[in-house]
């Protein structure tokens, strides 16, 4: 299931860069179903792969796009990147007494992320398509 779905209006212009953000919308989507899934648990392997997965990809994405973007533009916009490898650390630091919780919070963490992270060049749009991509994990 494709909790996030890539559109258009997605595109940056730079044909590598639109590939390694659908990526991420891939890892994304792949955490998202592993942990809304009836099998998982705090102790899921597969989990912890995953996030791997995504802290290793989005080491690779991010130094590509310092590559390309100046530096003004990097300090910027990429200012808080850092702070989904933090987010995956502290999961995996804690991996023993990581409760549901946490994942769930990371998981909306993530969503923002996501799309920030694509978007970051136009807020209104963030906003909007943050308010399309609400996903209620409360079970309310």
């Amino acid at each position: 299931m494709n909790y996030f779905t890539w559109k258009n209006n997605y595109l940056t212009g730079n044909k590598e860069i639109d590939e390694q953000h659908k990526m991420l919308f891939q890892l994304v989507n792949l955490f998202y179903s592993e942990l809304f899934s009836e099998e998982f648990s705090n102790e899921n392997i597969r989990i912890y792969q995953i996030l791997e997965e995504l802290d290793a990809f989005y080491e690779y994405h991010f130094k590509y796009e310092r590559h390309v973007y100046s530096d003004e533009i990097t300090s910027e916009h990429f200012g808080t990147e850092n702070l989904l490898k933090k987010e995956i650390e502290s999961l995996e630091i804690n991996k023993k007494a990581t409760e549901i919780m946490r994942f769930y919070r990371f998981a909306e963490f993530l969503r923002k992320w996501l799309i920030k992270h694509v978007l970051k060049l136009n807020d209104n749009s963030v906003m909007e398509i943050l308010k399309q991509h609400t996903i209620n994990i409360s079970g309310n």
